[in-house]
């Protein structure tokens, strides 16, 4: 006995074609909007920059001669401050979620990512630099993030080699694989 398509029981002709993925733009579109991001001044790189300019510290830009380029680099007390991107960098918040279309570019590029901020991190740590990580999720509370980066700044030495801003955002999982 042969199947009869629901569409037919159900007095409609055909249904409407469903795209695979979930992307609402043509190719060309989303790919002129991935053209524009840039690893450098971007929005949230930004905020924290003014945020902490505005509490009173001074800072060298993407300083070259450190591992990683750090967002901002405080030479004088040997600490850096890293902006991430949830989507770029993997982090385990709603933006941070893997695309489920073209997997095989997206799963090397995104992890490769993630292994070179863990590599430039461990590095400032062998060179005796303190590092946070501020993700883009946690801008929402900017008085949070204020406090952190006083905190931060103002701690010695001597305290733990590495800070994030949220203890859920460790760089890895705590079965010790990567995200």
């Amino acid at each position: 006995m042969r199947s009869v398509p629901r569409a037919r029981i159900i007095g409609i002709r055909a249904l409407p074609q469903v795209s695979r993925s979930m992307d609402r733009l043509k190719s060309n579109r989303r790919s002129a909007l991935m053209a524009r991001i840039h690893g450098k001044d971007t929005m949230p790189e930004l905020v924290v920059r003014r945020l902490t300019y505005f509490l009173g510290y001074r800072y060298r830009v993407h300083a070259k001669d450190l591992p990683g380029s750090p967002d901002l680099a405080f030479k004088g007390r040997k600490k850096a401050i890293f902006v991430h991107g949830c989507f770029w960098h993997r982090h385990r918040c709603r933006r941070g979620k893997m695309p489920n279309t073209h997997r095989k570019f997206w799963v090397p590029k995104l992890r490769g990512n993630r292994l070179r901020d863990l590599k430039a991190q461990a590095q400032l740590r062998r060179l005796g630099w303190r590092y946070l990580v501020i993700w883009e999720c946690e801008l929402k509370h900017l008085d949070r993030i204020s406090a952190r980066i006083s905190y931060f700044l103002a701690s010695s030495p001597d305290n733990s080699s590495r800070h994030t801003v949220n203890s859920r955002a460790s760089s890895q999982r705590r079965d010790g694989r990567l995200d």
